[in-house]
């Protein structure tokens, strides 16, 4: 009998921690490390938070960090679109898309980050600079539609492992618009500028 509840306990224990654990990814728990960003012009910062951007470590691709965007106007941080690729010691980028494919067109963000330590969590990393650049893709076209797919059914992800299958598949799919982008030369806004700080 002790046997078979210890059994029972094991299983509860892997579940939750499962669950717990694709909470997390989805953005339904804090992430382990959030930034709250000031946007820089003319090389003064505002003193207004501007947006915050939250991370959770993963071991996607040898370990990285999974991003998450913060919605001001419920205060919560949204499942996780793509995840951190190095690009250096010191610099981070990732992307994400958004905007309603209805209107016509679809934001693909690209977002560079430079710090002082590539994990996130280190004490080293006091200030943070991060550049956002946006390109407009028009809904019609073959690479946002396949984003606009593998987002769906990323955010429809029932297990951790669908997610992370799921994730890298958005990923390459984020990618592949922006080399098209770069390809086509299509127009990419000016970077804008934050400085970012942890809470």
């Amino acid at each position: 009998m002790k046997k078979l509840l210890f059994t029972l306990f094991l299983v509860y224990q892997f579940i939750n921690t499962s669950v717990t654990a694709l909470e997390k990814e989805m953005g339904k728990i804090k992430p382990e490390v959030v930034i709250a960003c000031k946007e820089i012009k003319n090389g003064v910062e505002s003193e207004e938070v501007f947006f915050k951007k939250g991370f959770n470590k993963t071991d996607l691709i040898g370990g990285t960090w999974l991003t998450h965007t913060h919605k001001w106007d419920s205060n919560i941080f949204v499942p996780a679109e793509d995840f951190l690729t190095s690009l250096d010691e010191k610099t981070y980028i990732w992307a994400n898309v958004s905007g309603d494919p209805i209107e016509g067109s679809q934001a693909l963000f690209i977002n560079v980050l430079e710090l002082e330590d590539k994990d996130l969590s280190s004490q080293k990393n006091k200030r943070f600079i991060l550049q956002e650049f946006i390109i407009m893709l028009l809904t019609p076209l073959e690479i946002s539609q396949d984003m606009i797919k593998s987002k769906k059914i990323l955010l429809d992800s029932k297990t951790q492992v669908e997610f992370k299958n799921n994730i890298i598949d958005h990923h390459m799919k984020l990618q592949k618009a922006q080399k098209y982008a770069m390809k086509n030369e299509m127009r990419m806004s000016k970077p804008y500028i934050y400085a970012c700080y942890k809470e």
